[in-house]
């Protein structure tokens, strides 16, 4: 059994997850180092990225990065390398060989690939701790005077995170699942998320996902290009109406999931 989890784990080695994380890992990298700057300047104006350089701020900075545009980014990256890949290289039949019960086979890619948006969201940490010191030795940390923010506040933080980390997961592999290529799930998950980015500076806002995960991550607009990428919430958001909009949405995406398996979907002439 764990040999079998263990292969799809070796996916994560693939130049694709790996290029891709790494390329996010210097986003988040330089974010924090152009935040402290700002926090630096305005003498610790915002607390957020201010806090950064010690180990709770840098957590919680890497876990709203990973519930956010980066968090997304690896989770299509993710989608690709354990689902797309054995559809395009026609390896799918193969799997099903070894792991016929495809519900069995589906869960054990998507657990994998959440124990991977989890390791990517320490890592992060790790950069945004290294990031945040750098910038602060050469900046001038005495004029940051935030301090590690509480770790209940933390831990809030980086569970929202796994909520919405699950949800970008569910909406990447369902559009694996539905789509097969690499390049059309990419494009319908980041495209999609790109073309309804204006539509948050409408009043139409409150309908779309981005709304309802800013306002769950508790999204502001001081923090917006520091800490995140995304739009921000309002301050008149009901966070128990976006956190059912969000187990809604997931449930849609899981469906989309088990849309795809039904039947023979998954043993069409392409997967020959």
């Amino acid at each position: 059994m764990l040999w079998r989890y263990a292969a799809e784990a070796r996916r994560l080695l693939t130049p694709t997850f790996l290029l891709t994380a790494a390329g996010v890992l210097l986003l988040e990298a330089a974010m924090t180092v152009l935040g402290t700057q700002q926090a630096a300047i305005r003498a610790g104006g915002r607390a957020t990225i201010a806090a950064a350089g010690t180990l709770g701020g840098a957590l919680r900075t890497s876990a709203m990065q990973s519930g956010s545009l980066a968090g997304l980014v690896v989770a299509t990256a993710l989608a690709i390398v354990l689902v797309s890949a054995d559809f395009e290289a026609g390896v799918f039949v193969s799997c099903l060989l070894v792991e016929p019960r495809r519900a069995v086979l589906m869960a054990r890619k998507f657990l994998i690939a959440a124990a991977g948006s989890v390791g990517f969201t320490l890592i992060g940490a790790l950069v945004v701790l290294g990031s945040a010191h750098l910038a602060q030795w050469h900046y001038g940390a005495v004029r940051l005077n935030a301090g590690s923010p509480p770790w209940s506040l933390v831990l809030e933080t980086a569970g929202r995170a796994v909520l919405v980390q699950v949800l970008f997961l569910a909406t990447a592999m369902s559009a694996a699942t539905l789509l097969r290529g690499a390049v059309p799930m990419g494009s319908a998950v980041l495209g999609a998320v790109l073309a309804l980015a204006p539509v948050c500076r409408t009043p139409a806002a409150p309908w779309i996902p981005h709304y309802w995960i800013s306002a769950w991550m508790g999204f502001t607009a001081d923090d917006q290009l520091q800490t995140y990428l995304w739009n921000s919430s309002s301050s008149a958001a009901s966070i128990p109406a976006c956190l059912t909009a969000v187990i809604a949405s997931l449930c849609a995406t899981l469906s989309g999931i088990l849309l795809g398996m039904r039947g023979d979907r998954f043993l069409t002439t392409t997967d020959f």
